[in-house]
């Protein structure tokens, strides 16, 4: 909730900003050279006016509305909609595995870790087949869609719980161990 009071308050002084520099460009520029005298003011106004959209007053005071003003207000306000609703919901996942060539050693290799994370990343570096074991079997931070499709199914259904020992799955690399971290969905 901060951060998305933070953005629209940020988002709506941005805007006044851009709205104030647009206004004192258009007083600017209507205003530059001449005197009212010879009218020359009014006409460098009138010359300048068929980029004007609109002529709206609020209070008294004349806002000419240009299409320049309606791109940076759209902008303005497409960059708040996504700065605090986002693109939609993001998933993603953080997890551990190991990978083995059969369903037999998966198993026997499941019952010695238990749910034990240490034994996990220990076992991993010992037995797996995947450069990962390296790093204790750590695949880092991926979305729906990074994985195999029966590894996606297994990390992002709701019904496997996290920091559980998860498998043998069977994908076409090998047979997995699967440990999650954390997930987000």
């Amino acid at each position: 909730r901060r951060r998305r009071s933070a953005l629209l308050s940020s988002s709506v002084w941005l805007l006044m900003a851009i709205a104030s520099v647009i206004a004192i460009t258009a007083k600017a520029a209507a205003e530059e050279g001449g005197d009212d005298a010879t009218g020359d003011k009014r006409k460098k106004f009138e010359l300048a006016k068929p980029w004007y959209l609109k002529k709206i007053v609020v209070h008294g005071i004349n806002l000419h509305i240009s299409p320049a003003s309606v791109i940076t207000i759209i902008f303005v306000v497409v960059n708040l909609y996504y700065n605090v609703f986002g693109s939609g919901p993001v998933q993603f996942a953080t997890a551990n595995h190991i990978l083995l060539e059969d369903k037999e050693a998966a198993d026997r290799l499941k019952l010695k870790i238990g749910n034990d994370f240490v034994r996990f990343q220990e076992m991993a570096s010992k037995h797996s087949s995947c450069p990962s074991k390296n790093n204790g079997g750590f695949l880092g931070k991926f979305k729906p869609g990074d994985m195999a499709p029966p590894f996606d199914r297994t990390i992002f259904n709701p019904e496997n719980p996290e920091h559980v020992t998860l498998g043998p799955l069977q994908t076409q690399f090998g047979w997995h161990l699967i440990y999650i971290q954390n997930r987000k969905m």
